[in-house]
């Protein structure tokens, strides 16, 4: 999740609007619109996924040296099996947050549960904005169809939505830029890579569709107020005709399903997903800490959609894999040159472990590519609105910054390319 929960492949609509190769698309940081802008963003996505099977296809050395399995897998048959752990949460059903200010506790509480959750520090001005530039989003991605306040206008949502992603384009507006070079997001995930030379990636996001007590029109032509619903997340009451209506049709696939790794049990080897290949033999081994991050822009409560994953199991994966080497085939390993993905096999106990990870507004979590993951459905009136970040060390053996071209970003007077923000963008070096 967040890393490939689905190939790149299913961005392909972009090209039908006419644009050509993402070589041949020339943006520019003040002229071009967000939507072009958007568009080369995905494209370049779609070409460097493509390279990569290219790659893989034409060197077929390399493809067997990619998929290669540990010599090391037998020593680690013996490991001890997964044993439940629950994930710790408030009086309210929100995970715990560790402090930045007590590494030590919080690093504890990673090497246990295979991920953790800060307060990211964010405004109720910037959660706002956050919120609005995503509905922006999901207006411009659907040509204007879906609106905001017109609940009937949901029924036909973006590509992925049955994943809970908002597709695979990357958001390239200015507050959610801000947002994934925000120094607390920067600080945690620099405190658990051990460095605080980074590259973040350009992401994509999620919103999830409420699925209880929808407010629906009783006559969706009558032009009233009737379904309309406040800027934050929250029903507006109306005066006019009205009814509310369960959806369980836009309920997201059952968690339990598509519990998957980011990362090849087998190999080490982690996604690459928003970031550049440089070598795919590099990229495998299990010395290399690799994350992934959801920054929620909402409370996602436990029954809102959101985190799902098996706390702790990161610290099995390599008994897990000499247990299953025989019955997980490499047809099992999706896209393993790049965009890494490996489901947990149905009928494995693992399906039945994992729990759910609620978020308040404004929190962040990051876990490894180690630990199994997806997201579990919204049963409930509320939205799931979230945006993914990741970021590797600067010096990663396998990948690098893949959409480092400035002319991406917003133009300056939205958004200052600061010093700090051009390295971690990895539009400059760090040394």
């Amino acid at each position: 999740m967040g890393g490939s929960a689905s190939s790149v492949d299913d961005a392909t609509p972009v090209v039908a609007r006419g644009y050509g190769p993402a070589d041949d698309i020339v943006v520019d940081r003040a002229t071009s619109t967000l939507e072009d802008k958007e568009v080369c963003a995905t494209l370049r996505m779609m070409q460097e996924h493509a390279e990569c099977k290219m790659r893989s296809s034409e060197d077929p050395e390399l493809l067997a040296e990619v998929l290669r399995r540990d010599d090391d897998t037998v020593a680690h048959v013996d490991d001890p099996e997964y044993e439940q752990l629950e994930v710790p949460v408030d009086d309210q059903g929100y995970a715990v947050t560790c402090s930045l200010d007590r590494p030590e506790e919080l690093l504890e509480f990673f090497d246990r549960y295979g991920f953790v959750v800060v307060d990211a520090g964010m405004s109720e001005e910037d959660l706002s904005r956050s919120v609005d530039e995503l509905w922006a989003f999901v207006s411009r991605q659907s040509n204007g169809r879906i609106d905001r306040e017109d609940p009937s206008t949901w029924e036909k949502w973006l590509s992925l939505g049955s994943l809970g992603f908002l597709g695979m384009t990357p958001n390239l507006t200015p507050q959610l830029c801000r947002n994934r070079t925000n120094e607390t997001v920067h600080l945690l995930f620099a405190t658990l890579l051990g460095s605080e030379q980074l590259i973040v990636n350009l992401g994509r996001s999620g919103l999830m569709r409420p699925t209880r007590d929808v407010p629906w029109p009783e006559n969706n032509d009558d032009g009233g107020e009737a379904g309309k619903v406040e800027k934050d997340k929250t029903v507006v009451a109306s005066a006019q005709p009205r009814t509310v209506v369960d959806k369980p049709e836009w309920k997201t696939r059952p968690a339990e399903e598509w519990v998957h790794w980011d990362l090849n049990p087998f190999t080490g080897a982690a996604t690459s997903f928003s970031f550049k290949v440089t070598d795919p033999v590099a990229n495998r081994g299990y010395d290399t800490l690799n994350l992934q991050g959801i920054l929620a822009l909402c409370d996602c409560g436990p029954d809102d959609g959101g985190f799902f994953c098996v706390p702790g199991a990161h610290r099995n994966l390599r008994g897990w894999a000499a247990r299953n080497t025989d019955s997980v085939g490499d047809d099992a390993i999706l896209a393993p040159e790049s965009t890494v993905q490996v489901y947990v096999p149905a009928g494995d106990p693992l399906r039945q472990a994992g729990r759910k990870v609620p978020l308040r507004a404004g929190s962040l979590v990051v876990w490894s590519s180690a630990l199994p993951h997806c997201n579990f459905p919204n049963d409930s009136p509320n939205f799931r609105m979230v945006q993914y970040i990741k970021m590797i060390r600067a010096d990663n053996p396998g990948m690098t910054a893949l959409l480092n071209d400035p002319a991406l970003l917003p133009p300056d007077d939205e958004y200052e390319l600061t010093d700090f923000r051009a390295k971690l963008m990895g539009i400059e070096p760090w040394a």
